[in-house]
């Protein structure tokens, strides 16, 4: 257990590093910003898979993520998200949510990633499906 700690802040901690040199990434907290709220949920505009690994390194808390199902697929995504808490969820199936709505009920920090229409993205797909998070 001392062990799997250990290990998870020195990764947290390398994370970090490269983040912060690569992308010349500073933190500003914004004020008012009240995380221990007992129903939280944060709700995160995002443009790639990094904005997730951010929100986990940086956030003040430890939040369960969700995650659209076809991320689990990929097994480089599947690495990161072993090192995360989520929730899996297919936006074909929009009673999933209900174990998302449970888990802010039960007071747990949740963070979800909107996805909206892209007409671009719709030309390369014969059927729209639903979309509400990705990532």
């Amino acid at each position: 257990m001392l062990k799997t700690i250990m290990i998870r802040r020195i990764t947290e901690y390398l994370l970090r590093t490269i983040f912060e040199r690569l992308f010349k990434l500073t933190l500003h907290q914004q004020e008012g910003v009240d995380f221990s709220q007992p129903r939280l949920l944060i709700i995160a505009n995002h443009q790639s898979f990094i904005d997730g690994m951010l929100l986990a390194l940086y956030l003040p808390i430890k939040p369960v993520f969700v995650v659209h199902s076809d991320v689990s697929a990929n097994p480089f995504f599947r690495f990161f998200l072993s090192k995360v808490e989520f929730v899996l969820v297919d936006p074909a199936h929009p009673m999933a949510m209900k174990t998302v709505i449970r888990l802010i009920e039960s007071g747990r920090p949740v963070v979800i990633f909107p996805e909206a229409y892209h007409p671009d993205r719709f030309l390369n797909e014969n059927i729209r499906r639903p979309r509400f998070c990705r990532g």
